[in-house]
């Protein structure tokens, strides 16, 4: 085989390799749209209200076991204080991804009226 077909093979299977694990890291993370925008002034802050509001989405859709890894605002934000950014929740596995949905949908599709606009 030529220098240039090996060449073009390894760079191939470095990109799949590189795409790979690209999506093991996206497997666990949730999107959330419809909670809203934390008003405080400093990060620190604003992260900590957003996994307030976290928590207590868990506890409704019964799943407090579900470990959260981190939360993220996705976006810039806007100068409207009615529109919310959505919400990326990075969780510890999965498993814990699937149970939340399911969970959540279940509870959610009972309650609508009170939950309001929140989709997953």
């Amino acid at each position: 085989m030529s220098s240039a077909v090996q060449g073009a093979l390894k760079s191939q299977l470095e990109e799949d390799k590189a795409e790979e694990i690209e999506i093991g890291k996206q497997v666990k993370n949730v999107i959330v749209h419809g909670i809203a925008e934390p008003q405080a002034e400093e990060s620190a802050d604003r992260i900590d209200e957003d996994l307030l509001q976290v928590a207590a989405m868990f506890h409704e859709a019964k799943v407090e076991t579900v470990k959260v890894e981190s939360v993220i605002r996705l976006g810039k934000k806007s100068p409207d204080p009615s529109k919310s950014r959505p919400l990326k929740i990075v969780l510890d596995s999965e498993d814990s991804k699937w149970r939340l949905i399911r969970n959540a949908k279940k509870t959610w599709e009972t309650r609508r009226k009170e939950v309001g606009r929140r989709y997953l």
